[in-house]
């Protein structure tokens, strides 16, 4: 699942939840907090409760070096990658159905939409969520990517 890797890079996005770094944000604790709880109650939602197994550590902070929002340096984000496991190959075309209809329920938008890779964001707190299918002829799995807008550490912009 080395595809889960890249794609994380993919799905995480620099977006404050309000103005671009003029205002507070949550902590980077606190987005560590929620990405790992969307994490939880995703893997939860889909059929069969498949188990979360951490990839390169699950959910980690890192810098918003460049930040596609426009905003300043120095903010961070939360965000990491997990397996859903066990899952069975055949029940990977119901797990992508209902983590898409769950999320719908919840006022999430779809970003990207391809047959192997599903992103979801919530346009409320800025999360993006993303689902993909890796693996190959063999054997399939399926990631779970959970990331935060970019966050003040401490949630609040440095004083000028």
């Amino acid at each position: 699942m080395a595809i889960l890797a890249a794609a994380t890079l993919g799905v995480t996005g620099c977006s404050l939840l309000t103005r671009p770094g003029t205002q507070k944000t949550i902590t980077l604790a606190q987005a560590e907090q929620r990405a790992n709880s969307y994490a939880q109650q995703i893997s939860q939602a889909l059929p069969g409760r498949p188990g979360l197994v951490p990839n390169a550590g699950g959910v980690i902070p890192t810098e918003c070096g460049d930040p596609n929002d426009n905003g300043p340096q120095g903010r961070s984000s939360a965000g990491g990658g997990f397996f859903l496991e066990p899952l069975s190959q055949d029940r990977i075309p119901e797990v992508f159905t209902s983590f898409r209809g769950y999320l719908t329920k919840r006022g999430f938008k779809v970003l990207t939409d391809q047959s192997d890779f599903l992103v979801m964001t919530n346009p409320k707190d800025g999360f993006r969520v993303g689902l993909q299918e890796g693996g190959d002829a063999t054997v399939k799995g399926l990631g779970l990517i959970v990331s935060s807008p970019c966050v003040w550490p401490n949630g609040t912009p440095p004083s000028k």
